[in-house]
C-alpha cells in the first residue's frame, strides 16, 4: 500500500510540478535521550522546527561540523540513506553534508529524517 501511495506520490510531483511531501514521521533525539517525533517543518543551522502532536517545538543543538550525527532516508522504491550533517531542510530542498560533499535533495523524496546527539544514533533498521 506504501508502495503505491509513494509512486502515487512521485508522479505527481513530476507531471505538474509539485511539492507534495511523502507522509513521514521525523525523529529528534536530544542528549537527554528524549525522543520528539513529528513533521521536520524546517532546518537553519541549528536550530529545529518541528510539528508534534502537542503542537510546534523549536530545539536549538550545538553544530559540530565533525561529527555526523543525522541521517536522511530517500527515495520511493529504492531506499537510500544520507548520513552527515543536515545543515538546511527549506521549503523544496534539503542539504546534507557528507563525507563525499553536500548533498542537495529533494524534499519531496524524504522519507525519514532522523537528528541525532553524536551519541544518540539510533540503529539504521528504524
Amino acid at each position: 500500500m506504501l508502495g503505491k501511495l509513494l509512486f502515487f506520490v512521485t508522479i505527481v510531483n513530476l507531471s505538474f510540478g509539485t511539492n507534495i511531501e511523502l507522509p513521514r514521521n521525523d525523529l529528534v533525539l536530544l542528549e537527554t535521550g528524549e525522543r520528539v517525533e513529528g513533521h521536520i517543518d524546517s532546518i537553519t543551522g541549528g536550530v529545529i522546527i518541528i510539528k508534534t502532536d502537542q503542537g510546534e517545538k523549536t530545539i536549538v543543538r550545538d553544530i559540530n561540523i565533525y561529527s555526523p550525527r543525522d541521517i536522511a532516508e530517500i527515495g520511493i522504491l529504492r531506499n537510500k540513506r544520507y548520513s552527515g550533517h543536515i545543515k538546511r531542510l527549506g521549503d523544496y530542498t534539503i542539504e546534507v553534508e557528507t563525507s563525499s560533499g553536500n548533498q542537495k535533495i529533494n524534499r519531496a523524496l524524504v522519507r525519514k529524517i532522523i537528528i541525532s546527539h553524536e551519541s544518540f544514533l539510533p540503529p539504521l533498521n528504524l
